[in-house]
C-alpha cells in the first residue's frame, strides 16, 4: 500500500447551494445526456457543509496519472473494491492493458495528504450500462493493494445495503465530493458533504417526463433547488444512516443542471445491482 504523500489538485467538483445557474453544456437532444459527466470545469458555489460524520473514510477520488485533477469520485465498499459510476470509466472498457487509474481513499483535505493512494488494476463496467440513458450506471474498480484495516488504519468501507435495508422518500441522506468554497476559488481541497432528502418516485418521474427513470435510478434533492452534487462528483456516494450504521444508497449519476429549482439530482440505485456487485467481489462471503 502506498501512502498519499504528495498531490496538487486545482479542480474538482462540488456540492452546491443556492443560486446555481443551469449549465449550458446540458444537451438532451438525440436521446443523449451530455450534461455533467466529463466536464473539467464548473461554476462553483459555496458548500453547505464541510463536516465529516463518522470520518467519511469511504470517500474516493479518481485521477489519471500525471494529471493534477480528479475526474470522478467513488466509494470504498471492500478492502480491494471501489464502486463508481460507469460513465466515469466507460471509455476505458476496451483498452488493454487497463489504463492506470490512481485511487485516493479517505482524504478529508487534499492539502493534508493523509489519505491512501493506490491504483486500480481492473475495471468492470456493468454489461447493461447504456451511455445514452445512463441506466445501469455502475462500474467496479479492483485495487492493486487492499486497504489495510487495523486500529492504526482509520479507513473503513461503507456498508452495502442489506435485503431489508430501505430508505423511503423524505429520508435525509448525505452526498459528498471535493470542491471549491466559492466561485473563482481554485483551492479544490476539502471534502464537502451536503444533506439531500430522497424524492418520491412520482416526483422524480414528473420532473423528468422527457427521460425514463428506471428501477436503477432514484432522485434526491430539494424541489426548490439549492443543494446538489454536480460535475466531477460523478460516481460519488450518497449515504443514509440507519441506527449507528451508514449505508450506501446511491451513486451520483446525472441530472439537469446543478441545484436548479424544479429539478433533482439522479442517482444510481445501488441496491438494484447487489447480485452484480457480489458476483464480481464476493463480498457477501467475507
Amino acid at each position: 500500500m502506498k501512502y498519499y504523500f504528495q498531490v496538487s489538485f486545482n479542480l474538482k467538483v462540488i456540492l452546491y447551494v443556492a443560486k446555481v445557474p443551469s449549465l449550458s453544456s446540458i444537451n438532451f437532444s438525440g436521446g443523449r445526456i451530455d450534461q455533467l459527466l466529463y466536464m473539467q470545469e464548473s461554476a462553483l458555489m459555496e458548500a453547505v457543509s464541510q463536516g465529516t460524520p463518522e470520518s467519511w473514510t469511504w470517500q474516493v477520488g479518481l485521477r489519471r496519472p500525471n494529471e493534477p485533477n480528479l475526474f470522478c469520485c467513488g466509494v470504498l465498499i471492500g478492502r480491494a473494491w471501489v464502486l463508481t459510476a460507469a460513465h466515469c470509466v466507460y471509455y476505458m472498457r476496451n483498452l488493454k492493458p487497463t489504463p492506470v487509474i490512481e485511487v485516493i481513499i479517505g482524504e478529508k483535505d487534499l492539502r493534508n495528504k493523509d489519505g491512501v493512494l493506490t491504483n486500480a488494476t481492473e475495471v468492470f463496467v456493468h454489461k447493461l450500462y447504456d451511455p445514452h440513458t445512463q441506466d445501469y450506471d455502475f462500474a467496479m474498480l479492483q485495487l492493486a493493494d487492499p486497504v489495510e484495516q487495523s486500529p492504526l488504519m482509520y479507513i473503513r468501507p461503507v456498508k452495502l445495503p442489506e435485503e431489508d435495508t430501505d430508505f423511503e422518500s423524505g429520508t435525509v441522506c448525505f452526498v459528498s465530493g471535493y470542491g471549491a468554497p466559492e466561485p473563482g476559488n481554485n483551492s479544490f481541497a476539502k471534502l464537502m458533504i451536503v444533506q439531500v432528502p430522497i424524492a418520491s418516485k412520482d416526483a422524480c418521474k414528473k420532473v423528468y417526463e422527457d427521460r425514463k427513470i428506471t428501477a436503477r435510478m432514484f432522485c434526491a434533492g430539494f424541489e426548490e433547488g439549492g443543494a446538489d452534487a454536480c460535475q466531477g462528483d460523478g460516481g460519488g456516494p450518497l449515504v443514509c444512516k440507519d441506527g449507528s450504521s451508514w449505508y450506501l444508497k446511491g451513486l451520483v449519476s446525472w441530472g439537469r443542471g446543478c441545484a436548479v429549482p424544479g429539478s433533482y439530482g439522479v442517482y444510481a440505485n445501488v441496491k438494484s445491482v447487489m447480485k452484480w456487485i457480489d458476483g464480481i467481489t464476493g463480498l457477501s462471503a467475507e
